[in-house]
């Protein structure tokens, strides 16, 4: 029978690697039932949507999705008649806290990076959320926000 006063060994816990993503842009109708049948297509095929934004310009409208099967998600879509652009996207981990977003933008408004799209979320108070950003210079906005600590993810 083990002492209980003997300490237990210690445990590493392995930081669980998050699936690499990437984002599809897909063109939608402007009509009922549409973005059901895309993402009726996808789960089908057994893609997994990590996030997704959704955005309607009059007659047509843009789907798009985050997944670590862009390649599947991609032939899926178009071999049902979808237009579909692969896209590269920043993924940034930010603390819930208020200023995090401002500072983040602020940091590439300062290197002279537009933010041509962005979104992002949190799971609550205490818990980090990240936001997904697409920029006119990939490669520099990633160099400088790893150079201003922030928790940034390139995905090409």
């Amino acid at each position: 029978m083990p002492n209980p006063k003997t300490p237990k060994p210690a445990v590493a816990s392995a930081k669980v690697a998050k699936p690499l993503l990437r984002c599809i842009h897909v063109t939608l109708e402007n009509k009922p039932g549409m973005l059901a049948k895309a993402t009726r297509s996808l789960a089908d095929a057994k893609v997994n949507v990590e996030a997704v934004e959704v955005e309607i310009l009059g007659r047509s409208g843009f789907f798009r999705c985050f997944t670590d099967q862009p390649d599947l998600a991609e032939r899926t879509l178009r071999a049902k008649g979808y237009v579909v652009v692969p896209m590269e996207i920043l993924e940034v981990q930010l603390e819930n806290r208020p200023g995090e977003a401002a500072r983040m933008c602020e940091t590439l408004s300062a290197a002279n990076i537009n933010i041509e799209s962005m979104f992002g979320s949190s799971p609550g108070k205490g818990n980090e959320g990240y936001f997904y950003l697409r920029v006119d210079k990939a490669a520099e906005a990633h160099r400088v926000l790893t150079a201003a600590k922030f928790d940034a993810t390139r995905h090409a």
